[in-house]
């Protein structure tokens, strides 16, 4: 079930304790009516919600391969993990005939789209049993930002969205224990998840700045 209805099923189901104790996963595909809404009873009682089908459309880009058509995906997507609180998060197709906004790879033009390469910052760098932590303050306008934490090694994971069509600078702190440089790994319209040079982190202070409309994953391990 999509947005438009999800909220009606799981009405019904949370007010059946038969169907309720069924249910160990809530799923949905995400077609209208926006982001997926919050339902902290579902991690309260030990399941997990998850969105299942997505296509965020091409971003005015004619190919539906460049960077405007992966930013829709990675603000959904950032917009699911930090406002609906999800455990997994699904693109549509691996490959398609056309590059579409819910392909990865794009038969047609026999290019990875940018897509596969955004949905790496998050894929490759957050790994299963990394946590989402909070992030506070004022973002600069056309920056989103969310970040996750290795409770094992403290391995701390910000990614970093910046929809504005110039490069954009960027001040983080980092609050408990900190790693001493961080490497951002950049998507953009030139860039295919590279990594960049390494940034000092000085007083658990870290100063970048954002590729024009760009994702990219500051990593490091304290």
């Amino acid at each position: 079930m999509n947005v438009c209805g999800f909220t009606g099923f799981w009405n019904a189901i949370k007010a059946d304790q038969a169907a309720w104790d069924a249910v160990d996963i809530f799923a949905s595909h995400e077609y209208g009516c926006g982001t997926l809404p919050s339902q902290p009873s579902i991690a309260q009682a030990g399941k997990e919600y998850w969105e299942t089908e997505v296509d965020t459309g091409t971003g005015g880009d004619s190919s539906g391969d460049g960077i405007a058509a992966a930013l829709p995906m990675a603000t959904t997507l950032h917009d699911d993990m930090t406002k609906a609180n999800l455990n997994a998060w699904h693109i549509w197709w691996l490959y398609n005939a056309s590059g579409n906004g819910g392909c990865l790879y794009d038969t047609t033009n026999n290019v990875w789209t940018k897509r596969l390469w955004v949905l790496g910052n998050y894929s490759r760098f957050v790994r299963p049993g990394f946590m989402r932590v909070t992030t506070s303050g004022t973002m600069p306008t056309g920056v989103r930002v969310s970040a996750y934490v290795n409770p094992n090694d403290g391995t701390v994971v910000v990614v970093a969205i910046n929809t504005n069509k110039a490069a954009t600078p960027l001040s983080l702190y980092l609050s408990g224990v900190v790693p001493c440089s961080i490497t951002p790994w950049v998507t953009s319209a030139s860039d295919n998840l590279a990594s960049k040079p390494a940034l000092t982190v000085s007083g658990a202070r870290l100063t970048a700045t954002l590729d024009a409309q760009s994702v990219t994953s500051f990593v490091g391990k304290p």
